[in-house]
């Protein structure tokens, strides 16, 4: 079966290329009640290499390389060190957003976020909580954006709410989830020589983190009925 593949595309918003998926473009629908009426789901791959944190961490690299006159094969060397180091980290993170994508496409998210409409009034007290959950389990505030920023978009609509509100709730929480998540414990305790220390760092740090999530939770409730002016 022959495939036809999609010409490239160019974004009106970024002026880059972006090549739409093939098999998955257009094929998904969403409907009343997550929009007014049916609208194909877009499924584009947007080619912003130079754009992304990745591209700007390796020019960085480069840069010290020259600097401290690190020859090409030690570099390659210390590249593949790190690379087998992050082997694992690196393949949970790309399941993570996979697994995002995947709850999207499915309406897995967009369900979630009906049923979440449920709390109510209190949903922004509990929207910042939700984003640090995502984080303590996954490690990373852009793979609990990636599950759970739909949810809180769905739900704010549902609910009346602004959605730059809830889905920044969403990173606001999430951030405060880092300090408990096993995966920031470990880089921490490795980068300072306390391993095997997780566990007491973790003791230390939750109390905190809790608090702060708390306070982040009331903030948002206020943002959300009382000081609306804070909201753009």
């Amino acid at each position: 079966m022959a495939i036809n593949f999609p010409s490239m595309e160019v974004s009106s918003t970024t002026g880059l290329p972006v090549v739409p998926w093939p098999g998955l473009d257009g094929h998904v629908a969403q409907t009343s009640p997550v929009v007014p009426k049916p609208t194909p789901y877009d499924a584009l791959f947007s080619t912003n290499w130079l754009s992304a944190a990745g591209t700007i961490i390796l020019i960085g690299d480069i840069i010290s390389l020259v600097v401290l006159r690190v020859g090409p094969g030690r570099a390659l060397r210390v590249y593949g060190q790190s690379l087998n180091q992050l082997k694992w980290a690196i393949l949970t993170i790309v399941s993570v957003l996979g697994l995002g994508f995947l709850l999207n496409y499915a309406g897995m998210t967009f369900t979630l976020g009906l049923a979440a409409a449920a709390t109510g009034l209190l949903f922004p007290f509990f929207s910042p909580i939700i984003g640090w959950l995502g984080v303590a389990l996954t490690g990373s505030d852009t793979s609990s954006n990636a599950l759970f920023a739909n949810l809180q978009k769905v739900t704010a609509q549902q609910l009346g709410l602004s959605p730059n509100l809830t889905v920044g709730a969403n990173s606001s929480g999430g951030v405060l989830g880092k300090m408990i998540s096993p995966q920031n414990l470990a880089v921490g305790t490795s980068a300072t020589g306390l391993q095997g220390k997780e566990g007491d760092l973790l003791r230390l740090v939750l109390k905190w983190s809790i608090g702060l999530t708390i306070v982040m939770s009331i903030l948002v409730v206020l943002q959300a009925y009382v000081f609306k002016f804070m909201v753009p």
